[in-house]
């Protein structure tokens, strides 16, 4: 009898067996269907990924051979596409099948992660740019960007230094022990400032009668760097890239290319020459030692210096001058054409110099004029 119950419960228990059996089966089939799917979604990712990325490439490829954008831009443009890429990505969308509100929840996401509307601005910009040149490809039969409106941005006035903040940055920039260079120095500043002509070029002694130490030779580069920033409002990336044939010493002018590779030719005042020479002839060749570049700017391993080297030198220089307000190399670029317009120079003339494509840009520094102006008025008028 007790085998016969055993039995009977036993076949009682097995349907039990048998069901959580097939439920597992179930639960497995189920996890199976959803890691495929999920295999699924992700080969379709990776291979919208693939796709996204090599439009983009050859986008970039394109605007590289162009020649129009600086090696800075292209960086900007690429990372500012794979930001958008990635996005599309995440939902498994084809970038040239994006609608507007596709781009529009891309912004969106991008001004909830806190990025001001300058950049907000310049990513569209950068979007509009890809989209323009898919539809030029036939790759996008409408541009997702063109009813997108680019958020408004409050100007603000440029920072520009004071003329004894100006005059303490670059004459406490090098601790020259030669009395020759620093009397020229002197003497050059003063002419300047009194609105004279300088007096002749002085014949500089070459290194072969001249060796000066290396330390001082760096003092040298740092003085020519900062003077050739205010003396033609260069910005930091022409700056580091200056090349000899670019300096035209006995006509007293260097030959820019700035955004979009525009040419510009920008005068260079008597002060900037003579510290240029004195630059080239006696501390150069210390810095290259058995080297050879073509550049003006130099490191002692035969390279041109860089944007983030010009930083540094610059906020050193700011610190040992003692100027106390947050100040950037950009500010040279303001400040020289400040003063420019103080001093009397017409907008046009000012924006060629500058490199602006529209005049609308440079005008915002009329408003510095404007404010200089009336500090001039209140000092000088009977009732101010």
């Amino acid at each position: 009898m007790a085998s016969n119950s055993e039995h009977n419960a036993t076949r009682l228990k097995t349907p039990e067996r048998f069901g959580a059996t097939d439920m597992r089966a179930e639960e497995r089939s189920s996890t199976e269907e959803t890691c495929a799917d999920a295999c699924s979604s992700t080969e379709e990712q990776n291979s919208c990924s693939k796709a996204n990325n090599a439009l983009i490439d050859r986008y970039i490829l394109n605007q590289t051979k162009r020649g129009l954008y600086s090696k800075a831009s292209l960086r900007s443009y690429a990372s500012d596409l794979s930001l958008f890429a990635r996005f599309c990505n995440q939902n498994s969308w084809d970038i040239a099948r994006v609608s507007r509100f596709d781009v529009r929840a891309f912004l969106a996401q991008r001004t909830s992660d806190g990025i001001s509307h300058a950049s907000l601005n310049r990513l569209l910009s950068t979007l509009r740019g890809f989209y323009a040149w898919l539809c030029d490809e036939k790759r996008c039969a409408l541009d997702p960007t063109l009813s997108l409106r680019a958020p408004k941005i409050a100007r603000h006035l440029p920072h520009t230094l004071k003329h004894q903040q100006l005059d303490r940055l670059l004459d406490g920039t090098s601790t020259m022990n030669n009395a020759a260079s620093s009397d020229l120095f002197t003497s050059a500043h003063a002419a300047a400032s009194e609105g004279t002509l300088a007096p002749a070029p002085v014949p500089v002694p070459k290194l072969s009668t001249v060796r000066r130490p290396y330390k001082e030779a760096l003092e040298l580069r740092n003085r020519a760097l900062l003077e050739f920033m205010y003396a033609c409002g260069a910005r930091i990336s022409e700056v580091s890239l200056l090349k000899l044939s670019q300096l035209d010493l006995r006509e007293r002018c260097v030959r820019l290319w700035g955004k979009g590779n525009k040419e510009r030719i920008v005068p260079l005042h008597d002060t900037c020459i003579k510290v240029l020479e004195i630059y080239l002839d006696s501390a150069r060749p210390v810095l290259l030692q058995q080297h050879h570049a073509p550049y003006v700017f130099v490191t002692a391993s035969g390279s041109h210096i860089s944007t983030d080297q010009i930083r540094n030198i610059f906020a050193r220089s700011v610190r040992n001058a003692g100027v106390q307000e947050h100040t950037t190399p950009h500010d040279m670029r303001h400040t020289f054409a400040s003063d420019l317009l103080e001093g009397g120079a017409d907008l046009r003339s000012v924006q060629e110099m500058l490199g602006h494509a529209s005049l609308s840009t440079t005008q915002i520094y009329t408003h510095l004029s404007f404010e200089h102006l009336k500090a001039v008025q209140h000092k000088a008028h009977p009732r101010g």
